[in-house]
C-alpha cells in the first residue's frame, strides 16, 4: 500500500473559512478515490496559508472496472442516439447492449476501464477539485479564470510506497506543481524539502510553520496560560477568540502588553469587547477582575522577544480605548432615559412598526406575565420601557455585541434599583442552548416578554423561518424562552404564552389567530424536541411529553427524565398490552368510554377491580412518578384478560362491554402519559 500527500499553497486564507474548507477537501477526495474504487485514511491540515490531506493505505495503481451508462429506449429519437453514442464514445448502436430494464428496452454502453497509477488519479482529482471547490467569496488573479479565495500559489501531489518516491506529474492548472513546500513568511520563505510524509511536519516546524492547528492551539494556550502565571493575573476565557486566533498564525507567539490606568476604570465588557473585535486580544483580569494587561498572538519570533511589538500594539489599543471612553462619557451625559425618547423615530420592521411600539408590547406582555408569576409590576415597568433606550448610545453603535449590558451601566447611572438594572442587561441571554439564562424575576420576565413579542410579531405577519433560512432568528427566540421555562422551572404552557403574546399584536385578528397560535405552538414544539434530545431524552418519550396542545415546556422536561428512567427500569412492558388495547379498539371503531361496566366473566371482573384500584390511587399520588408506579399494576390482570377471553365477541352485548372495559384501560393509561407515542 502506499501514501500520498496534497498540499494546496495560497495566499491567506481567513481563519474562520479554513476549517470547513479543510472538511470540503476531505470530502472531495474521498468521493473522488472511491468513484473509482480506492478508499483511505485521509488526515486533513488547515493554516493560514496552506490546506494539506495525507492519505495512507492507498493502492499504487487502481484495478481495472466496467462501467456502464443507460442511454435512450430503443426507438428513441435518432438524434438522442447520436448523442448517446458521441458521449460514450461509441461508433454506431451495434456497440451498445440493449437491456430489458422492466419499464421498456435501453440502450446500454459498456466500457471496461483500464486501471490507472494512483499518482494520475490524484493530479486528475486534484485539478478537478481546484476548479470546482466552493468558497464563500472566491477571487481570479491574473490573466486566467481559476478562482480561489486568495491568489493559489503552488500544488503539491507526491506519492510514496515502502519508503520510495513514486514520480508524479504535473496536472492541467496554470499552477506551479512543485515538490517541496514553503516556510515561515518572514524566518524562513524559501523552499522546504522533505524525503517522506512523516518528514513534512517536522521539516516545516523547523521553517516556523506549525501545519497541524492541533499543535498552534497547544502553542497558543501554553503561552496564555504563561502569561497568567507570569503577572499573576487570570485569562478570560473567550473560546472563540482562540478557535480563529488558532487560524491567523503559521507560527503563533504570545506576548503580553498592559492597558493604561486611565482606561481601567471602562466596563470590563467594553475592554473586552474592544480588544476582541479590533484587535484579536485576549483579556487578562486581576484578582478583583479588573482587566488590566491583555495578551495577544503574533507570528514572528522578534529579536528583542516582543518588546517593540508590544509597545506599538499598546499604543494602537490606547486609540481605540480612548475612542470606548469618549462613546462612554458622551452616552453618561445623554442619559438613557433621553436614548429611549429617539426609539420612535427608528423603524424595528415596517409592518411591525418603531421600537417605541415594539417596547409598548414588550410592556403589555411583560404585565400579564407579572400578574401570571408574582412579579412587582413597577420594577417591570421601568425595566421594559428602558430596555431598549441603549440602541440609541454610541457605544451599542460601535459595538452591537454590548446591546443589554450597556443599557444596564446606564440604568445605573439614572439610579435604578439593582433588580432593574440587571433586567436589563440580561435580557439578551440565553444566546445559545449552554449560555447564561436571566436570574432575578424582572430579568427572567423581560426576557420571556422580548422574546414572545418577537415571535409573535413575526408570526402575525406571516415572517416564518423557511428552510435554512431564519433571517430574524426565531428558532433561537423560542430554544431562548424553553431554556428560561426550563431553568427556572416556571410551569406555565406555551399555548397560554403564544395567546398571551398574539394578543398584543395589531396584525392578527380573530380570523387569523387560531391559525397563527396553533403553527406558533408546533414551532416551539419543534424548539423542545431539539432541546430535549440534544439532553439525552429518546424520540418517543419526547414526543409522549409534547404532544398535548396544553403542554407545559419545564414539567414535559422534568417528566421526560423520569418516563424515561422508568421505561429503563421495566416499564416498558407496559407498552405492549397498552397498544394492543388501544389498537383493538381503533380497529372496531369503538369509542374509548368511562362508563359504570358490569363485569361478568372472571377475568373482567379482575381487571375491573385493577382499574379502580388504580383510579383510587392516581388520585392519592402526589408526583409523577408515583402516577407511573400505579401502572404497573395493571399489566397482570390485562394479560390475564387477554388470555382467556375473546374481546371481538360474536355477541353484540358481550362485545361491548369488553370493548367499554378496554377504554377505560387506556383512559387510564393516557390519564398518565401518552402512551400512544411510546415505542416498544
Amino acid at each position: 500500500m502506499a501514501e500520498a500527500l496534497v498540499e494546496l499553497l495560497s495566499e491567506e486564507i481567513p481563519a474562520r473559512m479554513q476549517s470547513n474548507a479543510g472538511q470540503r477537501l476531505k470530502q472531495m477526495l474521498e468521493d473522488g478515490l472511491k468513484a473509482v474504487g480506492v478508499c483511505c485514511d485521509c488526515e486533513i491540515y488547515t493554516g493560514p496559508r496552506r490546506l494539506t490531506a495525507i492519505l495512507r493505505d492507498i493502492p499504487v495503481a487502481t484495478d481495472s472496472r466496467v462501467e456502464e451508462k443507460r442511454g435512450p429506449r430503443v426507438g428513441a429519437a435518432e438524434k438522442a442516439i447520436q448523442g448517446f453514442l458521441r458521449a460514450t464514445n461509441k461508433p454506431d448502436v451495434s456497440a451498445l447492449e440493449i437491456r430489458d430494464t422492466g419499464k421498456g428496452d435501453f440502450y446500454f454502453a459498456v466500457n471496461t476501464l483500464p486501471g490507472e497509477s494512483i499518482g494520475d488519479v490524484l493530479v486528475k482529482l486534484v485539478d478537478d477539485i481546484v476548479t470546482k471547490f466552493s468558497w464563500p467569496v472566491s477571487m481570479r488573479w491574473g490573466d486566467g479564470d481559476l478562482r480561489w479565495i486568495r491568489p493559489l500559489h503552488q500544488i503539491t501531489v507526491r506519492l510514496w510506497q515502502d519508503g520510495v518516491e513514486h514520480e508524479v506529474g504535473g496536472g492541467r492548472l496554470p499552477i506551479s506543481y512543485n515538490k517541496h513546500s514553503i516556510g515561515h513568511r518572514v524566518h524562513a520563505p524559501g523552499a522546504v524539502s522533505y524525503g517522506q510524509i512523516s518528514d513534512y511536519a517536522r521539516k516545516l516546524r523547523q521553517a516556523y510553520v506549525e501545519v497541524d492547528p492541533a499543535s498552534r492551539r497547544d502553542r497558543i494556550l501554553n503561552g496564555l496560560h504563561d502569561a497568567e502565571r507570569r503577572f499573576e493575573l487570570q485569562l478570560v476565557d473567550d473560546q472563540a477568540l482562540l478557535e480563529e486566533v488558532v487560524g491567523l498564525a503559521e507560527w503563533p507567539v504570545v506576548l503580553v502588553g498592559s492597558i493604561d490606568a486611565q482606561f481601567q476604570n471602562l466596563p470590563s465588557e467594553v475592554l473586552a469587547t474592544s480588544m476582541r473585535v479590533h484587535q484579536k486580544y485576549f483579556s487578562l483580569a486581576n484578582s478583583d477582575g479588573v482587566i488590566t494587561h491583555f495578551a495577544m498572538v503574533v507570528n514572528i519570533e522578534a529579536r528583542d522577544g516582543g518588546v517593540e511589538v508590544q509597545r506599538g500594539n499598546e499604543r494602537v489599543l490606547a486609540a481605540r480605548l480612548s475612542d470606548a471612553a469618549y462613546f462612554f462619557a458622551q452616552d453618561k451625559a445623554v442619559g438613557l432615559d433621553n436614548m429611549g425618547k429617539k426609539l420612535e423615530n427608528v423603524t424595528f420592521h415596517e409592518k411591525l412598526g418603531s421600537l417605541q411600539n415594539r417596547v409598548q408590547r414588550i410592556n403589555k406582555i411583560g404585565h400579564k406575565l407579572c400578574h401570571l408569576l408574582d412579579a412587582d409590576p413597577a420594577l417591570f415597568e421601568q425595566a421594559s420601557w428602558l430596555c431598549k433606550a441603549d440602541l440609541m448610545s454610541g457605544m451599542v453603535a460601535e459595538f452591537p455585541e454590548l446591546q443589554g449590558v450597556m443599557g444596564g451601566y446606564y440604568a445605573q447611572e439614572l439610579g435604578v434599583v439593582d433588580e432593574v438594572s440587571e433586567a436589563i442587561a440580561q435580557q439578551y441571554f440565553p444566546v445559545g442552548q449552554n449560555d447564561f439564562v436571566p436570574t432575578g424575576k424582572i430579568a427572567v420576565i423581560l426576557g420571556l416578554a422580548d422574546r414572545l413579542d418577537i415571535l409573535a410579531g413575526f408570526w402575525s405577519i406571516d415572517e416564518k423561518p423557511t428552510g435554512s433560512k431564519d433571517p430574524y432568528a426565531l428558532r433561537r427566540a423560542a430554544i431562548s424562552c424553553l431554556r428560561i421555562l426550563h431553568v427556572h422551572q416556571i410551569s406555565i404552557s406555551l399555548r397560554q404564552l403564544i395567546e398571551l403574546a398574539l394578543s398584543v399584536q395589531s396584525n392578527i385578528d380573530d380570523n387569523s389567530f387560531q391559525a397563527a397560535r396553533d403553527d406558533l405552538l408546533a414551532f416551539f414544539r419543534e424548539r423542545g424536541r431539539v432541546i430535549l434530545r440534544d439532553r439525552g431524552s429518546r424520540h418517543d418519550v419526547v414526543d409522549a411529553m409534547l404532544s398535548h396542545d396544553e403542554f407545559d415546556f419545564a414539567v414535559a422536561a422534568k417528566k421526560a427524565e423520569i418516563l424515561q428512567e422508568f421505561l429503563m427500569q421495566g416499564g416498558h412492558q407496559l407498552i405492549a398490552p397498552f397498544k394492543r388495547a388501544n389498537n383493538i379498539i381503533k380497529q372496531l371503531q369503538i369509542p374509548k368510554t368511562s362508563l359504570a361496566i358490569s363485569a361478568v366473566e372472571p377475568a373482567e371482573i379482575g381487571l375491573q377491580n385493577m382499574l379502580e384500584n388504580i383510579k383510587a390511587a392516581l388520585s392519592k399520588a402526589t408526583s409523577f412518578d408515583q402516577e407511573l408506579m400505579c401502572l404497573r399494576e395493571i399489566a397482570p390482570p390485562l394479560e390475564q384478560f387477554f388470555d382467556e377471553l375473546v374481546v371481538n365477541h360474536e355477541d353484540e352485548a358481550i362485545k361491548q362491554r369488553r370493548l367499554a372495559l378496554l377504554g377505560q384501560v387506556t383512559a387510564v393509561f393516557l390519564q398518565v402519559v401518552n402512551f400512544e407515542e411510546l415505542e416498544d
